[in-house]
């Protein structure tokens, strides 16, 4: 009997005998299976709750609008997505999605029983991304945002924006256990950001910390009139800003 819980969305035509192999290895693996056709309508039909997607594809013209769409949604949805393409295929689909983009990818001739491991395996991730704390960080500088999503991705599920606007919207859709807030943003500055953020029913109980460049007095006492969890200097050593998220956590479950 399938696992409820251990969901995989195939993407392909149903009748293709590999689609078909893939599909009963993956039933034979306890997966719940659910199929669809290779078109935006149909994926974005999908069961929410599916963060592992396999798409077997055999015509490359078929994908190029699924890829698009695929390629934008990944990130803010945490999937899974793997390929099976073929070998000619592959310049041409990288040109829409980075093979390194995907979670797995192969090319045919392919073992079947390969494919089902690495399904197996992303499940299992799948699963340790569940139990991770979510963090959303807010900063206008990509560079210092990509840093450190990079630096904490492995323990924590990151979650990213560029202004107060945008964080608004991830917020919207997603549940977070910390925010990380620029305190020097344009337009909307960390201060103003904050406060939006409070004033919002469903997520103004989340904890905030601000992250600055500044450490003269005027800033510092600014935001801690506004009762911030911590106040972070973006100039601390990577190692620090680790132990001071993980000192947090493990205080508020203490």
């Amino acid at each position: 009997m399938a696992n409820n819980e251990k969901k995989v969305l195939v993407i392909g035509n149903n009748n293709e005998f590999l689609v078909r192999s893939v599909v009963n290895d993956l039933v034979w693996r306890d997966f719940n299976v659910s199929e669809t056709g290779p078109s935006v309508t149909e994926v974005s039909k999908a069961d929410p709750a599916i963060r592992l997607y396999i798409m077997i594809i055999n015509n490359f013209s078929e994908v190029v609008e699924l890829l698009v769409y695929l390629k934008e949604v990944t990130f803010d949805k945490k999937l899974y997505v793997c390929a099976v393409c073929n070998h000619n295929d592959t310049p041409e689909i990288a040109k829409h999605m980075a093979v390194e983009e995907f979670a797995a990818f192969f090319e045919r001739p392919v073992n079947i029983k390969e494919v089902g491991t690495a399904m197996e395996e992303l499940y299992e991730k799948s699963c340790t991304e569940k139990r991770k704390k979510a963090i959303l960080i807010i900063d206008d500088d990509p560079t210092y945002l990509r840093k450190t999503q990079q630096l904490l991705k492995d323990s924590y599920k990151i979650y990213m924006a560029n202004s107060a606007a945008s964080a608004l919207m991830v917020l919207s859709k997603h549940t977070v256990d910390l925010i990380l807030l620029d305190y020097d943003m344009p337009i909307i500055d960390g201060p103003t950001a904050y406060e939006m953020i409070k004033a919002e029913p469903k997520v103004g109980d989340t904890p905030i910390m601000f992250l600055t460049g500044k450490s003269d007095r005027e800033s510092i006492a600014t935001a801690i009139n506004l009762k911030p969890v911590h106040y972070i200097l973006k100039s601390l050593p990577a190692k620090e800003l680790i132990t001071t998220i993980s000192h947090f956590f493990v205080n508020q479950s203490s």
